[in-house]
């Protein structure tokens, strides 16, 4: 059985386990190791993943962020589009003060950046209001942006809701992502 553990720890535990989804590679830090390598990735010697010569996006991966009482998606901050070392190291530094303490456990982690996205946003496997058993996505498949549905720039988004009794799927990528939260719950 999964142990849910940080968004990072998580995600790095689903990597290669999934048949109807893929996770991308990820390079973990906590707000302890960053200062003790003095602040700069380079002070990192076990990260040599060919992929952190392209495009990458930072992300939290606070203690507080997701747990079985709360989720506090959204509150901390991610930075896309992160090109060469100074900018990385800049942007390690813009995730670690979003986060709300100062707890050294605290984490941020470094994923190659996709490009050329056609939908993204966010699933739900119930209705967080009434629990009812329902799948919730609101997406966003105009603008290409990862983004636009959780850091709320967007007024073009799309809401599907589909009983998780219901007989018929949808075709395509929708019916692809249902088999997908099938698979994690």
């Amino acid at each position: 059985m999964l142990h849910f553990g940080t968004k990072a720890e998580t995600l790095a535990l689903l990597e290669g386990q999934l048949e109807h989804g893929k996770v991308l590679p990820q390079v973990r830090i906590s707000v302890a190791q960053w200062e003790a390598a003095g602040c700069s990735f380079e002070g990192l010697d076990e990260n040599t993943s060919d992929w952190l010569d392209g495009t990458l996006i930072v992300r939290s991966s606070g203690k507080a962020e997701d747990s079985f009482k709360e989720s506090l998606a959204g509150h901390f901050l991610s930075v896309a589009g992160v090109d060469g070392q100074s900018e990385l190291n800049a942007a390690i530094e813009t995730v670690i003060a979003s986060f709300c303490g100062d707890n050294p456990d605290d984490q941020v982690f470094i994923q190659p950046m996709l490009e050329g996205v056609r939908v993204s946003g966010v699933a739900f496997t119930r209705d967080a209001n009434s629990a009812s058993h329902y799948y919730i996505v609101n997406y966003d498949d105009k603008s290409g942006a990862t983004g636009s549905v959780t850091d709320g720039r967007s007024n073009d988004l799309h809401t599907f809701y589909c009983a998780k009794a219901a007989k018929c799927r949808p075709e395509g990528w929708l019916g692809d992502l249902l088999d997908l939260l099938d698979e994690l719950e």
